[in-house]
C-alpha cells in the first residue's frame, strides 16, 4: 500500500513540474539565498526593484556589456540584482573558463546552478529578461536584446 502510495504522490509531483507555468505579472517571487561568482551567499528579497535574468552565453553577453565600467556598488543602488542559471553549463567549463570571468567583474553574479530558483522565470532565446518588483511581486516583464535596454531598465528601477 505504501507503494501504490508514493508512486501515486510521484505521478502528481512529476505532472506538477512538468507542467509548472512561468512567472507572470502578479507572480510572487519567494525570497531565497543564492551563492555568488566569490561563493558569497547573497538574499534575493523585498528591497529589490529589478532582476535581470540571463540563461543563455547571448544574454550574458548582452548584461557583460551593459555593466562594463560600472563599480561594485552599482546594481545594489539601483536596488538591482543579476541572476545566472548556469544549470546548462558543463562544470569543467565553470571551473576553467567561466568562474575566472565572472571573478573580474566588480558587481556580484548570482548564480542558480540547479536551476531551482529561475526554473520559472520567463526567457526568450538570445534575450535577457527583466522582472520588475515590487515586495517581491513582478509588476512588468521585458526582454532585453541590446545593453542599451538593460542599463535602461536599471536607471528605470532606480527611480521606482
Amino acid at each position: 500500500m505504501k507503494t501504490v502510495s508514493m508512486m501515486i504522490f510521484m505521478l502528481f509531483f512529476c505532472a506538477y513540474v512538468v507542467n509548472a507555468e512561468p512567472y507572470a505579472v502578479g507572480s510572487q517571487i519567494p525570497s531565497i539565498s543564492l551563492s555568488d561568482q566569490h561563493e558569497q551567499k547573497r538574499t534575493v528579497d523585498k528591497t529589490i526593484r529589478l532582476i535581470i535574468f540571463s540563461n543563455n552565453k547571448v544574454g550574458s553577453d548582452i548584461v557583460r556589456d551593459s555593466l562594463n565600467g560600472v563599480d561594485e556598488e552599482y546594481l545594489t543602488t539601483h536596488k538591482t540584482i543579476y541572476i545566472a542559471d548556469i544549470s546548462g553549463m558543463p562544470g569543467l567549463i565553470r571551473k576553467l573558463f567561466a568562474f575566472p570571468k565572472m571573478r573580474k567583474q566588480p558587481y556580484s553574479i548570482y548564480l542558480d546552478d540547479g536551476p531551482s530558483f529561475t526554473r520559472d522565470f520567463p526567457a526568450e532565446e538570445n534575450k535577457v529578461t527583466l522582472l520588475y518588483l515590487n515586495n517581491l511581486k513582478i509588476q512588468a516583464i521585458e526582454f532585453a536584446s541590446l545593453p542599451d535596454e538593460v542599463r535602461n531598465a536599471i536607471e528605470k528601477s532606480k527611480a521606482n
